[in-house]
């Protein structure tokens, strides 16, 4: 379910300054210098919402809101500094004299300002309406579905399904990863 709002947020970060920015407000066609900057716009576009996810998957609170209020207070000063350290350093290739420079600075900055505002706005309500909460979003599910199928395709039978495989131990030991500690301060469980 994150992934899905991510890529929702990534694609509206590059529509919005690839489509919006470059295209509509200043004019440019998809040449070189947008093809080459575009790649940078990806990376940017990608790590504010990406923060966020992570900071949320890693909430130990079973309800959406709290998870998403852990995620921007522990993430949220981290993703301003880090904009506004990249949005300064990008304002300063605006007054350049060549073209590439001034364009790379273009997007460095509205990349910028969108991937901020996609994520603290978009992400965070799209995940505090439809974001994992309690075994909503598990996909552990959907794999031993998709196990059972594939062993009734075989041949294998229903109760080979069924049999835990390494596979399944690994998926067990992750789901439980996170539930090893009694406490927030990391005092080992037992």
């Amino acid at each position: 379910v994150l992934a899905v709002i991510s890529v929702f947020c990534i694609g509206g970060i590059m529509v919005t300054v690839l489509g919006l920015g470059c295209r509509l407000l200043m004019g440019w066609s998809l040449g070189v210098a947008e093809s080459i900057t575009s790649v940078v716009l990806i990376g940017f576009s990608v790590d504010f919402c990406v923060h966020l996810a992570n900071a949320y998957t890693e909430s130990r609170s079973p309800q959406r809101l709290e998870r998403i209020q852990h995620a921007v207070t522990t993430m949220g000063i981290s993703i301003l500094a880090g904009g506004a350290t990249t949005l300064f350093s990008g304002m300063f290739l605006l007054f350049a004299t060549l073209v590439f420079f001034t364009k790379f600075g273009f997007i460095i900055v509205t990349t910028v300002l969108s991937s901020f505002l996609w994520s603290i706005f978009f992400f965070t309500s799209a995940c505090a309406t439809f974001g994992p909460e309690g075994t909503f979003g598990d996909i552990t599910p959907l794999y031993r579905l998709l196990g059972r199928c594939y062993a009734r395709a075989s041949g294998r039978g229903e109760a080979a399904a069924d049999t835990p495989t390494p596979k399944d131990e690994v998926v067990e030991t992750e789901l439980n990863r996170n539930h090893l500690y009694d406490s927030e301060e990391g005092v080992p469980n037992g």
